[in-house]
């Protein structure tokens, strides 16, 4: 199928220049956290904002300094998006911001500001700015919010460039009138402004003695040099003005209380009357593009090009700023303007000017005419504003968005954009594609700080705030994830391919104050290796995508499956249902290509799991599934799905959960920490665990089979193989007491082991035996096995397992999305089941899990699944509303028969589907909130507590302490 949407890769994203020219930056985070304390921005950009804006009032007596610092040669343009202080007249004696133009209280004063601002643009001098806010003890109000960027300071304004204070011109409506006497006003400015395919028209007719009165007009809203037009009233003129261009600046200064000005002011539409540019359009096969190039070589450009396709229903368009070769190196004066919109045919669609530094997103027409109006005042100005366009069949289903719903669409493509808020927010938008079988969905993500000054906030304890947009690959209703913006650390152009006929795209902030958003195309494609179900030696699947799986015979089998891997690509693998039992030798392995020709085993599958993913960037990888045992009522199963797509950033330039909620060095897995250490010598029990200690941590507790397995695959990373191919290591496993029992030494309840055969007898009266983990690193080599050595024996290994609670939940609870969640088995002879799980749940100061979504749905499924010990025939209790038919019986049950094991919401015969368990859920900062303070809403209050340091751990999402 040929694809809708050729260009987006070669003109929307091709120009490396446009992130160097913009100067993106990585913001350090959310500015209220030089409250009550200083703090140093050290970034090129970033925000500065009030604590609790905008959900609550700063507070009182309370002072916050920030020190602005960019890089040298460069100022700081700091602009206000919402100011509001409380009003204390020009001394500002109450609260107010001061602001010096350097870098402490020192350097010279650029103003001290209250009350209310509409606009308010500081530019400091240098590359420091120094901010203070004090409040008193009285009223407080919204506060202040605004966000900085830097601005190269060229060499020839270095002597003259001071700092400027901008609190803009009022703005004169129109189109409206306005009567303006000398008693209400002595001097005042206005702006006046239009859309490029129009004019302005001004009126004015004054009353009363208006002797001494001066009205001048100015094509421009930033040039005082030069007036258009110089009333001072003294003689009987024609009182009207029609604009050139679409920005006025009218200043008035009236000497006379009893006399003023009537002024009209209307708008006219002269799209008609716009020359045509003398330009030529740049046509490949799949793009169009316009831009002035050579044009812009006078003042006062103002002309159109029209654009009509006959080939398709609409028109994809996009606009950019290109460099100007012949551009002057002095600097453009203040105010230089270049500028294009773009009309469809009388809908503004896209506006840029030369001055933005992020582009407006890119945009689906209506119709298939699109009118381009170009403006410039500049002689050969140093940035060209460009339009793209290409002839679609495509829609834009942005109005289609639901927030906090599923907007389902089952088209071949289009688009979805959601502009940043700019407010408190706490949504979500969930998108489905959904296409015929044997078809598949093509995401193009494109990079999201290039549009609309979007800044993604991922989940982190530096940034408080928790962001992302998601790619999940649904196969048979069942979310696999295959794309994270935050997690793959990925600011450029991706391209996401489903595996699947139906995708699911979600994108969710939870902030306090949100500036993401997001655009992508989506469009389909077939794909030519649907399905290999066959069995043999390198079976060598070529096509981009496609599927395989082994035969549904009881068989001794032996498969193996090649997919080469472009250079610049890697292979996404998810298997489903993956059903394998090691005890009767069926196993799956990945194996990637090594530099010497051969396949070395970097992953062997889990035994159970619905869901299971892997990636790899290697050359070549192979998938081998083999089956020794020919028992037809165990057979081994899976259907895996693959595909091809652009290789993302190395694994060193991601944010990965193990930074986020463990120590340094600790691998993060189902809310624990774990850690594989290799010392020099050999070492006893002992002294591994006083090393685990150090850590802050201690030898591992393998709490279940899942856990098992994540050490196993941490154990097969390690370097000192023995000649048999074997590593052993240290767990947490030690007999205890005269008796003799087996404990762990973090305290845990033994719930699991692993022996082979029965537990082993200590070694000996009044002698200590632990626990030593022994596994291999290749397919000859032997199972996996726990054995004892005295807790003593000096030259056991050199090797040991730490393990320590990773931060968010307490014991006992597990971390999903942002919740911590634990199940609770409800009492046998429960009469009520909702009401003693609601009281349940309340003794453990949570609430009863809400699902709201199918992603929550995979969430707690996964929770479930790796619950241990298993419960048999689970039904668990919870608050289900993800669904349209909410009529259900109010519990997830697992469901065990032909098609297998499947997680099921029953909505009939609900006096059968009693639950019996409940699941509870407690927000994060609940559950790792210091006992001796009190944590609400991101800040953890601890006064009058008498601590005398911090506490160790506080919750990660915390804002303020």
């Amino acid at each position: 199928m040929a694809s809708s949407l050729p260009w987006i890769g070669q003109a929307l994203f091709g120009a490396d220049e446009v992130f160097c020219r913009r100067g993106i930056c990585t913001e350090e985070g959310f500015g209220d956290s030089g409250c009550n304390s200083f703090r140093n921005l050290l970034s090129n950009c970033g925000h500065v904002q009030t604590a609790g804006f905008p959900h609550t009032p700063y507070r009182n007596d309370i002072v916050c300094e920030w020190h602005l610092h960019v890089q040298p040669r460069h100022r700081i343009v700091l602009m206000f998006e919402h100011f509001e202080l409380e009003e204390s007249g020009i001394s500002c004696e109450y609260d107010k911001l001061v602001v010096y133009d350097g870098v402490n209280e020192k350097a010279e004063l650029l103003g001290t500001f209250c009350g209310t601002h509409a606009f308010l643009r500081i530019v400091s001098s240098r590359n420091h700015l120094f901010m203070r806010f004090t409040s008193d003890t009285s009223l407080t109000m919204a506060g202040f919010y605004a966000s900085y960027t830097s601005e190269v300071i060229r060499d020839a304004d270095r002597q003259t460039f001071g700092a400027v204070v901008d609190r803009g011109p009022g703005t004169f409506p129109c189109p409206g009138s306005t009567n303006v006497t000398g008693e209400e006003l002595a001097a005042a400015a206005y702006t006046v402004g239009c859309e490029l395919r129009e004019r302005i028209v001004l009126v004015w007719e004054p009353w009363g003695n208006i002797s001494q009165s001066l009205m001048q007009i100015y094509e421009s809203d930033f040039d005082t040099s030069n007036p258009v037009v110089m009333e001072d009233f003294s003689r009987n003129i024609n009182r009207k003005f029609v604009s050139k261009g679409h920005r006025l600046l009218l200043s008035l200064h009236l000497r006379q209380k009893h006399a003023g000005l009537f002024i009209h002011c209307r708008i006219e539409d002269i799209a008609d009357k716009i020359s045509t540019c003398p330009t030529a359009v740049r046509q490949t096969p799949d793009i169009g593009i316009i831009a002035m190039d050579n044009q812009i070589s006078d003042t006062d450009l103002h002309c159109k090009v029209v654009v009509k396709t006959s080939t398709s229903p609409r028109l994809l368009t996009s606009l950019d700023l290109v460099s100007n070769p012949s551009a002057s190196a002095q600097r453009e004066p203040h105010g230089s303007r270049t500028r294009v919109d773009l009309y469809n045919p009388e809908t503004r669609l896209l506006s840029l000017s030369s001055h933005m530094t992020s582009l407006p997103f890119p945009t689906v027409t209506s119709q298939d005419e699109l009118l381009i109006v170009f403006w410039s005042n500049v002689v050969n100005s140093q940035w060209i504003p460009e339009v793209q366009y290409s002839p679609t069949g495509c829609q834009d289903f942005s109005n289609e968005l639901i927030k906090n719903g599923t907007t389902l669409i089952e088209g071949t493509c289009g688009m979805f954009k959601h502009l940043p808020a700019h407010d408190s927010t706490s949504f979500e938008y969930r998108i489905r594609l959904s296409v015929k079988e044997g078809v598949y969905i093509n995401v193009v993500l494109l990079p999201p700080s290039m549009f609309e000054d979007i800044i993604f906030m991922c989940k982190n304890m530096k940034h408080c705030c928790e962001e992302d947009l998601k790619v999940y690959d649904l196969h048979g209703n069942s979310p696999v994830l295959i794309y994270s913006l935050c997690r793959q650390y990925n600011d450029a152009w991706s391209t996401v391919w489903s595996s699947s006929s139906t995708v699911e795209i979600v994108y969710s902030t939870f902030c306090t104050w949100s500036r993401s958003g997001f655009v992508l195309f989506f469009e389909t494609s077939e794909c030519p290796g649907m399905t290999a179900d066959r069995c043999e030696k390198r079976i060598h699947l070529l096509a981009p995508c496609g599927s395989f799986l082994p035969p549904p015979h009881g068989q001794t089998l032996a498969c193996e499956w090649q997919i080469p891997v472009l250079p610049g690509e890697e292979i996404v693998l998810s298997f489903q249902n993956l059903k394998t039992n090691k005890k009767s030798d069926g196993r799956v392995y990945i194996k990637e290509l090594r530099g010497d020709g051969s396949f070395q085993t970097v992953s062997e599958l889990p035994d159970r799991y619905s869901l299971y993913s892997v990636r790899s960037a290697s050359p070549r990888v192979l998938v081998k599934f083999v089956k020794y045992s020919d028992d037809r009522d165990d057979t081994a199963s899976f259907t895996a799905f693959y595909s091809l797509r652009e290789s993302l950033l190395p694994e060193e330039h991601r944010t990965s959960e193990s930074e986020e909620l463990c120590e340094k060095g600790f691998r993060y897995c189902r809310s624990n920490c774990f850690r594989v250490i290799t010392d020099n010598e050999t070492v006893a029990w002992e002294t591994a665990q006083h090393r685990c200690t150090e850590f802050g941590s201690d030898l591992a507790s393998i709490s279940n089979p899942h856990e098992m397995e994540y050490v196993e695959q941490l154990l097969k990373e390690v370097k000192d193989v023995k000649s048999d191919g074997t590593i052993t290591a240290f767990i947490g496993l030690m007999t205890t007491g005269q008796d003799a029992r087996y404990a762990w030494v973090d305290g845990s309840e033994v719930l699991f082991t692993y022996w082979r055969g029965r537990a082993p007898l200590p070694a000996g009266q009044n002698i200590e035996s632990c626990a030593l983990m022994l596994t291999g690193t290749s397919e000859a080599s032997p199972e996996t096995r726990w054995f004892t050595v005295p807790c003593d024996d000096a030259e056991a290994t050199r090797t040991y397992v730490c393990k320590a609670k990773a931060r968010g939940c307490n014991r006992g609870w597990s971390m999903a999305g942002k919740s911590c969640l634990r199940a609770f088995t409800l009492p046998v002879r429960s009469t009520n089941p909702p009401r003693d799980s609601t009281r349940l749940c309340e003794r453990q100061d949570s609430t009863v899990a809400t699902v709201n979504s199918s992603v929550e749905v995979l969430r707690v499924q996964d929770y479930l699944e790796h619950m241990w010990p298993v419960y048999p025939r689970p039904r668990v209790y919870m608050n289900i509303k993800h669904l349209r038919d909410t009529n259900t019986c109010g519990v997830l049950e697992r469901r065990y028969d032909i098609d297998g094991d499947r997680w099921i919401v029953p909505k009939t015969e609900c006096q059968f589907r009693r639950p019996n368990m409940v699941l509870c859920s407690m927000d994060v900062d609940a559950s790792t909130c210091p006992s001796s303070c009190k944590c609400l809403d991101g800040v953890v209050y601890c006064l009058s507590k008498g601590l005398t340091s911090i506490p160790p751990k506080i919750p990660r999402t915390s804002r303020e302490l």
